[in-house]
């Protein structure tokens, strides 16, 4: 496993290498190559992004969105960015332009899906133990698999729900609680594991430019 993942990293940096040199070629070439700068620079940050470097896919990101701006799926990859990089106002800035940008798209479902995440992300300490914060935060993501489906990551966060509201019960003495929580929590845990994950390869395999407008 430790050389198929040395083979796969060494990959991704062949090929950062050869966008790179696309990217400069582009670029020297002429200014009308937007499209071609535009693809370029999306996959330079995805290969940067998946060598765990947030900070230069980010950037290239963002050089990206300067060429050709507001592409929907780009705009929450940048949302996501942001928050792996702690900037959360920025993050729920960008978000919220998404929001702007994709009303009546394919693609709005992102927005409640990145709100949903970047919420529970934001609960900590107490309010992991906060049953009101926990409950809403419950309702949101079966309003959210009623209207679009389930979905391994927030089928996840709601198995960690579960456990927080096992974790509640358990501190209040509800014992006739305890066993639905952790059922529930087990359900979804496998529930999730049969779910395939959605990644960036979608951005690789489809053309971002084609998938985005």
């Amino acid at each position: 496993q430790g050389n198929q993942a040395f083979s796969e990293e060494n990959r991704v940096i062949e090929a950062l290498t050869k966008y790179s040199r696309a990217y400069e070629l582009y670029n020297y070439l002429d200014r009308k190559y937007n499209v071609q700068i535009h693809e370029v620079l999306v996959r330079i940050a995805i290969c940067w992004d998946v060598l765990g470097n947030y900070v230069l896919a980010y950037e290239n990101l963002c050089k990206a969105l300067e060429v050709i701006p507001k592409i929907k799926v780009l705009t929450v990859y940048k949302t996501a960015l942001e928050f792996s990089l702690n900037k959360s106002k920025e993050a729920y800035e960008t978000l919220e332009l998404f929001n702007k940008i994709s009303q009546h798209s394919k693609y709005i479902y992102l927005y409640y899906l990145f709100n949903i995440i970047f919420k529970f992300i934001d609960y900590d300490g107490e309010d992991k133990i906060n049953h009101e914060k926990q409950v809403k935060l419950l309702e949101d993501i079966n309003k959210y698999f009623s209207k679009y489906g389930k979905g391994t990551v927030l089928l996840y966060i709601r198995s960690n729900i579960y456990n927080n509201l096992y974790v509640w019960a358990k501190a209040k003495n509800k014992t006739e609680l305890l066993q639905d929580y952790l059922t529930r929590r087990e359900e979804d845990i496998k529930d999730a594991m049969n779910i395939d994950k959605i990644d960036t390869n979608c951005l690789i395999t489809e053309g971002v430019t084609r998938i985005s407008t």
